[in-house]
């Protein structure tokens, strides 16, 4: 069974479709970055339960990143230099690296109820409005939100 998938930089195009995942149900590590699909993340994604790291990094997916992103065993997950505008996350792996710089996102990537924030927040570059209750971040050690207009 497959527990590596990489296949960054090869000029990949087009939307992914949700069966897309499911012969990838013992997969650890998926690295799609850096190629030119587009559309949302399908939900299909969910059935990936040992997933340790995903980087859809440097493509041109839309909408909301799905609420797989923290709320199953990933330890890393990398979406920068997309063009998210919101976020579904679920906030029980405190130890999770989060990157979503350089999207639009319009609102703060976590939850108001979220108890269990990652350890590290990459979110320069969006554009997050509003206020947000820093009190989220109790068990952050590194949140970075610059260049938020």
């Amino acid at each position: 069974s497959l527990k590596t998938l990489a296949v960054s930089d090869n000029q990949l195009s087009g939307t992914i479709p949700s069966a897309f995942f499911d012969p990838l149900v013992h997969t650890e590590f998926i690295s799609l970055d850096g190629n030119y699909l587009l559309g949302t993340v399908p939900e299909g994604v969910n059935v990936l339960s040992r997933l340790i790291t995903i980087d859809l990094s440097r493509n041109m997916f839309t909408g909301t990143i799905p609420s797989f992103a923290l709320s199953s065993g990933l330890a890393i997950a990398r979406f920068n230099e997309n063009r998210f505008s919101d976020s579904a996350f679920a906030c029980n792996r405190p130890n999770a690296r989060l990157y979503v710089r350089d999207n639009d996102l319009r609102t703060f990537p976590l939850p108001a109820d979220c108890l269990h924030s990652p350890r590290i927040i990459y979110g320069q570059s969006n554009r997050i409005e509003g206020v947000f209750n820093l009190s989220i971040l109790q068990n952050t050690e590194e949140a970075y939100f610059q260049d938020n207009l």
